[in-house]
């Protein structure tokens, strides 16, 4: 009961000083609420090359739930934690490619969807902002699944389901193709 109710006094105490203000700096400015002079709890940061963070900060990061409009047209909206993207997002390319899953230090991280703009889509697992395990759908339908290695060089067994449910299995060895 005391932890609960020194929880509750401490909550209550750090957002009597939270205050919406404008921040200047050199490369930005930020209007939202503040906390001993930081970006913290809800806020725009509007940097001077057009990128603009709006959602939660913490501290003066990026921390909870937020969304990034890039200079170059992408858009990321979803979680951070200490200033990266951490948690469940969805990142929306300026080409229109889509990914939607888990991110990890800003990285694609874990389950994922991404869906290109010319009509692919891989659903799978991710490593290091890379495809690593899953099923690619070609534009044409075809299914390719298999580990796909960040290196680009194709090495394994890849199983092909077409479109009128026939299947094959591919085998490439060093990038190149060995045996149906």
């Amino acid at each position: 009961m005391i932890k609960k109710s020194l929880f509750i006094i401490l909550f209550l105490f750090s957002y009597t000083f939270a205050a919406a203000d404008k921040l200047e700096y050199e490369k930005a400015t930020y209007t939202g609420e503040t906390f001993y002079g930081d970006p913290h709890g809800r806020g725009t940061m509007n940097y001077n090359d057009g990128e603009t963070y709006s959602g939660q900060w913490k501290f003066g990061l990026e921390h909870g739930r937020g969304k990034v409009e890039y200079k170059n047209g992408d858009v990321y909206a979803g979680q951070w934690k200490e200033g990266r993207q951490n948690g469940k997002g969805v990142y929306t390319y300026a080409g229109g490619a889509i990914y939607t899953g888990m991110f990890l230090d800003g990285l694609f991280e874990g389950e994922g969807v991404l869906e290109y703009a010319d009509g692919r889509k891989f659903v799978g697992t991710f490593k290091d902002d890379y495809k690593y395990e899953g099923k690619m759908t070609l534009d044409d339908g075809t299914i390719v699944e298999g580990i796909y290695p960040k290196e680009g060089k194709t090495d394994g067994k890849y199983n092909i389901t077409y479109t009128d449910g026939s299947t094959d299995i591919w085998t490439f060895k060093n990038g190149e193709f060995v045996e149906w």
